[in-house]
């Protein structure tokens, strides 16, 4: 039962703070969600080093063949 039934406007400020907590609920959520993604590296700097990375292994494989044939 819900006090003053009778009352619309006690019934619509109930859904009022009901709404108001959910969507504090919903903007800490959200604020949440954007501090982990702020976290996370921009891709295109993954990407970057991971070229580098192949480039370098790619070197070293070259290096390490001159060693084997016996050129240095």
């Amino acid at each position: 039962m819900l006090p003053d039934q009778g009352d619309p406007r006690r019934i619509g400020e109930l859904l009022g703070d009901w709404l108001a907590i959910r969507m504090e609920q919903v903007d800490a959520l959200v604020d949440e969600a954007e501090a982990k993604v702020a976290v996370l590296p921009d891709q295109r700097h993954l990407w970057l080093l991971l070229g580098e990375t192949l480039v370098r292994l790619h070197c070293l494989e070259l290096e390490l063949a001159d060693l084997k044939r016996g050129r240095r």
